[in-house]
């Protein structure tokens, strides 16, 4: 029996026989079933005509990137904030469409989640990352959802007209959040089930895609019930460069589908019980006939909150089972053909872990947060290496346990400030890598890695000063750091004819960042802000190209590597960002990012000194307009301009800059009925997202077109 085997909770596998069978068998083909499917669940969860909205005499605790929302503490000058109205603006399939609005926010590729492979779905705020590999916590409802076996996220999970609220918190301003939290938070709110609400909703597009989703809210007496079904299905665009291409090229189809139940119980008047069961299912190619992905994932969490007049308090668990299985192929030169070499087909992961956070005002002068947390990680692959021919099992376990408590002063003070301490407690155990002929079932290596432990504090202060009733300075600082994740530690990978090895050795990555902003507000439509910022990174984890130990086969023309860290690097940046309402039915947002990421000392490998980090362009920035013409006609546009970068650490494989933009129209056709047409990369740039040592280009979707209808009932 595997670790995977031992691990599973009785919970989790009656969750997956019932719920996740009943998904499976949704014809994403057929979205009218879909959709009546959820009507009829609606029925009969309305359990009367006349039910009443949930009591909520008090405004409930929201747990944000700062733990608990603090209506009067120190917010960072930079952070970006969406409410509803910017969730459902412009009926983009995905959150990650949306926070790219923000120049701190990139996913390692130049490609949104939509038609992105999972792997690529780390983000790492401010460009603070050398790898593919998540550099900042992702939160939904205050539970962690980076993947426990390689910290990347589903981006594609999360329907943005589901959600009340999503906002990025500067990682200046996060390390109560401890690992993960360096390059900032981006906290993921879910819809709460207080009003009865009924919505459909089904979106036409390019590259024969349909997708549609559902939200249903019912409430009676002190219950609601919230249900959200969402499904979509897609011939893909095409993954290489027109250029690059050969006969065994073709798109990148994908279908995904899921489920969110949310129910909550006032208990009475100050005492709220939250509950959601989650899953989620993607299938996905890889541009070949013989490569795919193919995801599961299964969430449950309960929440309890205290609401009294001058202190609040949450105390949550939740358990998630996530599960991966992937092939991957070697193409020749001519790209006539294709040949499996690794076929991982089962990477189960789990998480589970809770945490305590209470909030107290009973100062005149501070509020104080301070709260408890743990998260332990398991997860393993099996794979099979097809050339040689031989089966890979290998994985491991992570604990992370901490502590924090967060002093605030309301910004009617004279100086308004945020202090945060917090200290973690981090272990490593039960690693192994274990390899054996699929052939003659002889073992060629059998590793069991040592079992490590240790600490490490996070810091940070931010201080707020009025400089004149138009201008705030705000002066923030911070220490934390950031896990290897099972995958950089254990498990090697392969992208074309490129090798990169794991490292067992790794050690935790630190970061010491200190930040500068200034706020500038003339009058109420116009609104700058501009700041710097610079982060000290030691033991910078990178994929370091070396040379392949004996009996390792590298394909001719590709590389090996190894993940290794790097002794010391810096990431130094100027952010800035306008907004300006020239009327009240006309505005502008513009934000510019400049950033400067480089390796500093490299003693493994001296050809990294001075390198920029792969797929870290030095220059960023985003423009969006929105004209309400009518009050039922709103034109919406928006640009992104990216600088070149290097697809490699050694900095030999550039990827050229592009511009593209996106203009829509939002229709309000009745009460009810709404209408969203929209045009994506409307020059049709050409995205460079890759170059792989072969010379082969990988690239984003061009030109496409979408148009949504939305029934709210």
């Amino acid at each position: 029996m595997d670790r995977k085997q031992k691990t599973n909770i009785d919970l989790a596998r009656g969750f997956e026989s019932s719920l996740g069978s009943w998904i499976r068998r949704l014809p994403v083909n057929n979205f009218l079933v879909v959709l009546s499917s959820v009507v009829l669940l609606n029925g009969a969860l309305r359990v009367s005509s006349n039910a009443q909205e949930i009591r909520a005499t008090l405004a409930p605790l929201t747990v944000t990137a700062s733990h608990a929302w603090v209506d009067g503490s120190t917010v960072s000058a930079l952070d970006s904030d969406w409410g509803e109205s910017g969730l459902e603006a412009f009926a983009l399939q995905t959150v990650d469409q949306l926070l790219s609005e923000d120049p701190t926010f990139s996913l390692y590729r130049r490609q949104n989640a939509l038609f992105a492979a999972p792997q690529t779905q780390g983000v790492s705020l401010r460009s603070i990352g050398a790898t593919a590999a998540g550099r900042s916590l992702v939160l939904r409802d205050g539970i962690p959802q980076n993947d426990p076996f390689g910290g990347w996220v589903p981006w594609a999970r999360y329907i943005p007209r589901s959600l009340q609220s999503m906002n990025i918190e500067s990682g200046s301003q996060a390390a109560s959040w401890g690992n993960l939290s360096a390059g900032g938070v981006i906290a993921i709110n879910s819809a709460t089930p207080e009003l009865e609400l009924h919505r459909v909703r089904l979106t036409v597009g390019s590259f024969d895609t349909i997708a549609a989703d559902t939200q249903h809210t019912v409430t009676s007496g002190n219950h609601g019930f919230l249900v959200n079904v969402f499904a979509a299905k897609s011939d893909g665009s095409a993954l290489i460069h027109e250029r690059d291409r050969g006969p065994i090229d073709g798109t990148a189809e994908f279908k995904t589908r899921g489920v969110d139940l949310r129910h909550e119980y006032w208990i009475h008047d100050r005492l709220r019980l939250e509950s959601a069961l989650n899953y989620y299912e993607e299938e996905r190619g890889n541009g070949t006939a013989l490569t795919h992905y193919d995801t599961e994932a299964y969430d449950v969490s309960l929440r309890l909150l205290g609401i009294y007049s001058d202190r609040e308090w949450s105390a949550s668990v939740y358990y998630q089972d996530r599960s991966l299985e992937s092939v991957f192929s070697s193409v020749n030169e001519d790209r006539t053909a294709e040949v499996a070499v690794l076929d991982q087909f089962d990477i189960p992961a789990s998480g589970f872990g809770g945490n305590f956070i209470y909030v107290t005002n009973a100062w005149q002068r501070a509020r104080l947060v301070a709260g408890l947390d743990v998260r332990h990680l398991d997860g393993e692959t099996n794979e099979d290496v097809l050339i040689p021919n031989r089966r890979r099992i290998a994985g491991g376990e992570q604990t992370l346990a901490g502590a924090f408590v967060k002093l605030a002063n309301p910004p009617e003070g004279l100086t308004p400030y945020e202090l945060t301490l917090r200290v973690d407690h981090w272990s490593l155990r039960d690693g192994s890598r274990v390899e054996r002929s699929n052939v003659s079932g002889s073992v060629s290596r059998n590793d069991a890695y040592r079992d490590r432990s240790g600490w490490e504090p996070s810091l940070s202060v931010s201080i707020a000063r009025a400089l004149s009733e138009t201008m705030t300075l705000n002066l923030a600082s911070g220490y934390t750091f950031r896990m290897p994740t099972i995958n950089e530690l254990y498990r090697p990978f392969r992208v074309g004819d490129d090798i990169t090895e794991a490292n067992s050795e790794l050690q935790p990555e630190q970061f010491l960042n200190v930040e500068a902003t200034l706020q500038w507000q003339p009058y109420e439509a116009l609104r700058v802000e501009s700041g710097v910022f610079h982060y000290w990174i030691e033991d910078a984890i990178a994929n370091v190209r070396t040379t392949a130990p004996s009996g390792v086969f590298v394909p001719a023309g590709g590389s090996y590597n190894q993940r290794q860290n790097v002794e010391s690097a810096h990431v130094l940046g100027w952010q800035t960002g306008i907004e300006y309402a020239f009327t009240d039915k006309f505005s502008l947002e513009l934000n510019y990012l400049y950033t400067q990421a480089q390796f500093k000392d490299s003693s493994q490998q001296p050809e990294l000194v001075g390198n920029e980090f792969p797929q870290i362009p030095t220059h960023k920035a985003t423009l969006k307009l929105e004209y309400q013409y009518r009050d039922d006609l709103l034109l919406f546009g928006s640009a992104e301009s990216v600088a070149s970068q290097y697809d490699d650490p050694l900095n030999r494989r550039k990827l050229k800059g592009y511009v593209t933009g996106k203009l829509g129209v939002s229709f309000q056709a009745t009460k009810r009925l709404r209408w969203i047409a929209r045009v994506d990369n409307i020059a049709d740039a050409t995205v460079l997202t890759g170059q792989r040592s072969d010379g082969v280009r990988s690239v984003a979707p061009g030109r496409s077109f979408w148009l949504t209808a939305e029934i709210d009932w």
